[in-house]
């Protein structure tokens, strides 16, 4: 029950206060963020995600596709179109 209550508390109150003490439990072996689910890659860092180069998202879900590409200024690369710029 314990841990059922700390996990409500943490949820309720947010992300916000677990950066500043972790929102951690005492048993230390209970998740404190069991809904953050990092993709790709990604690690669990102060209840959200540090993706990998490449991907972005607050689960590393998104995958950066022209992550290479240097376009002239004003012009972006299109992923749908092999990554031209335009």
């Amino acid at each position: 029950m314990k841990t059922i209550q700390y996990s409500l508390f943490c949820l309720l109150i947010g992300v916000g206060v677990s950066f500043i003490n972790g929102c951690s439990s005492d048993d230390g072996d209970a998740d404190p963020c069991p809904t953050v689910q990092c993709q790709n890659g990604g690690n669990k860092v102060n209840c959200a995600c540090d993706c990998p180069a490449g991907f972005t998202g607050p689960n590393c879900e998104t995958e950066i596709v022209c992550v290479d590409v240097s376009c002239p200024e004003g012009e972006t690369a299109n992923p749908a179109n092999d990554c031209q710029c335009e």
